[in-house]
């Protein structure tokens, strides 16, 4: 197969992928849960599949694979914003470089992250986890409608869009004042 056929059955393939990137959720989110998360990694994946067969070659490494997470005792799929990004960036920039080495440079895929940066990030989401095992945990404890339920639920919610440390901190604070419970339990729930 020459050059010229392989490109034309791969370009829709690549536009579709330079589609999904130009709409991936940006750098801002760190992770997306659920029906989103679902589909988000079924699109690419079946997009793989199909590079795969049309090109005889096997890019199955640009894969992205939910995790299974527990939030107040449901499980929910999550993949990281920026695992699908940069995997996603990864693949548009090996299909340029082999098949439209023309276009270098004239789209935005460069995802330049720096070590310090990537850390940061992996720890704020280990944190997101950690608290959402936290209060999944003592969710159980507390009747509904309580106002110890109410902070739970409530909280449990807001780390879902939580960036950071930061909107972790004003969720706790602003919701403890909101619903009314004090220092003691807030000491009970985070196991200090």
């Amino acid at each position: 197969m020459t050059i010229s056929e392989l490109q034309s059955r791969v370009s829709p393939i690549y536009g579709t992928l330079k589609g999904y990137f130009a709409v991936a959720p940006g750098n801002e989110r760190h992770s997306i849960f659920g029906g989103e998360a679902t589909e988000l990694s079924r699109g690419l994946n079946s997009a793989i599949d199909k590079l795969n067969l049309a090109t005889g070659k096997n890019y199955d490494e640009f894969k992205i694979h939910a995790s299974s997470l527990m939030v107040n005792r449901v499980n929910q799929v999550m993949i990281r914003s920026l695992d699908y990004r940069s995997k996603l960036n990864g693949l548009i920039g090996a299909l340029q470089a082999e098949f439209f080495p023309e276009e270098r440079g004239s789209i935005n895929t460069p995802m330049v992250i720096s070590n310090v940066q990537s850390q940061a990030q992996y720890q704020q989401q280990a944190v997101i986890v950690e608290i959402s095992m936290k209060i999944a945990e003592q969710r159980a404890e507390y009747e509904e409608g309580t106002p110890e339920r109410t902070f739970i639920d409530k909280l449990g919610e807001a780390l879902k869009t939580a960036e950071g440390v930061k909107d972790i901190i004003q969720s706790i604070i602003s919701l403890a004042m909101a619903t009314g419970v004090g220092f003691d339990f807030l000491k009970k729930v985070f196991g200090a």
